[in-house]
């Protein structure tokens, strides 16, 4: 069965919900199936006073899915938990395959994240002058990270991090300890450096 949704009494493939009812009030509620063959997987989103009611559907004119809110203790939604997945397996074959290529994505984006990462060993040039702990650089300057880690002197003033961290994002400040070409070694924020080759 697709999504159940209450409706008015003239809108298409509408149909009473209870028609043989004694109560009026219920005689007078009227439903309509939709998404039908389309829908995937339900799910409940609690709150603090109530909760709320999901089901994943596949778009077919976007071609990709997308989460519908059915019905919620927020108000009389009764007639709505009829809903149930009712998904074609060709439905779902579209489904996993834009699973896998959704997976494809973020594990490239991963790896060119990963990569432009001022790691130990890999040669980074410097994209702004900046002055760090014991040295300073020019931009356009260029040398060889020996050493990177958090920066423990600003990561309290990103307060946010532990809900970034939460959906796996990174956000708090490195240091890149740098050998520049000319010798000299320093300490420098991460966000001022750009890598333009990677460890040997």
């Amino acid at each position: 069965m697709p999504i159940i949704e209450m409706c008015k009494k003239e809108d298409e493939g509408a149909r009473a919900w209870n028609a043989n009812s004694t109560d009026e009030n219920e005689r007078n509620v009227f439903i309509r199936n939709t998404w039908t063959g389309l829908c995937l997987r339900d799910s409940e989103k609690n709150g603090y006073n109530d909760s709320d009611f999901y089901m994943l559907v596949w778009d077919e004119e976007k071609g990709e899915p997308r989460s519908i809110c059915f019905a919620s203790t927020r108000g009389w939604t009764y007639p709505c938990y009829g809903s149930k997945v009712d998904a074609t397996p060709e439905i779902r074959a579209k489904f996993e395959a834009w699973e896998k290529e959704k997976a494809r994505k973020q594990a490239e984006r991963a790896a060119a994240i990963e990569a432009a990462k001022p790691h130990a060993g890999r040669r980074v040039r410097f994209v702004r002058a900046v002055k760090g702990r014991k040295n300073k650089a020019t931009k356009g300057a260029e040398g060889v990270v020996f050493w990177r880690g958090v920066n423990r002197y600003k990561v309290s003033n990103y307060v946010d991090y532990g809900l970034a961290s939460a959906h796996g994002f990174d956000v708090r400040p490195y240091t890149v300890g740098v050998e520049l070409d000319d010798g000299s070694k320093g300490f420098f924020d991460d966000k001022a450096v750009q890598v333009i080759q990677d460890s040997e």
